[in-house]
């Protein structure tokens, strides 16, 4: 399996948004997504404040600000070569 960390913040509808629309790639994928608050998380604030909502796998970018079309894409990818 593998681990997705997802870039957030409190009272963000952006955030909510997108982390609603994963909703069918977590239960298709069976992924695990670790939420940081960049509010709370040492770092993150100055490193990606104004870049949430952000999914990132590994030090890759799969989105940023909204999810798009081409992410299942990316994500069945990702998971054909990790086997």
């Amino acid at each position: 399996m593998l681990r997705f960390r997802f870039y957030t913040r409190r009272q963000c509808p952006l955030c909510e948004a997108a982390f609603e629309a994963l909703a069918p790639l977590r239960e298709r994928f069976a992924m695990t997504i670790d939420l940081i608050d960049v509010d709370r998380e040492p770092g993150a604030l100055e490193r990606y404040g104004t870049l949430v909502p952000a999914l990132f796998y590994e030090d890759r970018i799969l989105f940023r600000w909204r999810v798009d079309d081409g992410l299942a894409e990316r994500i069945e990818r990702l998971y054909a070569g990790s086997r």
